[in-house]
């Protein structure tokens, strides 16, 4: 009667799917991958875009060290062509008007940690397994800017989806800080945000 009772009371609309999978290894290997960002703030007379790669040593799946390049592509923005206009129609009249001074970066190298404190899995409508690992990294390296080089130094978060044990992506919102030295001899700070998309191959 009892094995009645509880047979009687299954919904069978009512499942639960465990995620049993074993996380992507990541001791002592290698990852490398391009990106491509895009990047607010700095100069405001340009719109800049990043694409770039890095590499990455995983010590564990909580830590790990690596380099990136990024090559900048750059355009006037409005507001710097606002600027530029207005400069060249005094200039007709008056030749000492000094142009506005366009900084614009080149490329940028960093050196970076990472660590990943959040851990977890998503079950892609029951066909694939994915982990996911949210992490803060910080770094440093130098800029190249139209006017000569500085040092740059960044810091923020991402989320890396490991989509198989040889391929991931990643989303990642980090900001970035320099000095830079315009033509004319002064200094300012630039603070830029600086957003990615990239994909990686694990080694």
């Amino acid at each position: 009667q009892d094995l009645i009772e509880r047979a009687s009371a299954i919904d069978p609309r009512n499942t639960t799917r465990v995620v049993q999978k074993r996380e992507v290894e990541r001791d002592n290997r290698f990852e490398i991958g391009i990106n491509d960002g895009i990047v607010a703030g700095g100069d405001p007379y340009t719109n800049t875009n990043n694409l770039g790669g890095q590499v990455d040593f995983h010590f564990n799946p909580k830590s790990s060290i690596g380099g990136r390049y990024y090559q900048s592509a750059n355009t006037v923005s409005s507001e710097g062509r606002r600027v530029l206009e207005q400069a060249e129609r005094i200039r007709l009249t008056d030749s000492s008007y000094p142009r506005p001074d366009i900084n614009h970066v080149k490329d940028t190298w960093l050196g970076t940690i990472a660590w990943y404190p959040f851990y977890g899995k998503l079950s892609l409508a029951d066909l694939a397994v994915t982990q996911f690992d949210i992490y803060f990294m910080g770094g440093a390296g130098q800029v190249n800017l139209a006017s000569g080089s500085a040092t740059t130094y960044t810091g923020g978060l991402g989320v890396a989806f490991w989509i198989t044990n040889h391929f991931s992506t990643r989303l990642e919102a980090r900001y970035q800080g320099y000095r830079d030295n315009p033509s004319d001899g002064s200094s300012r700070q630039m603070d830029l945000t600086v957003l990615t998309l990239g994909i990686g191959l694990l080694l």
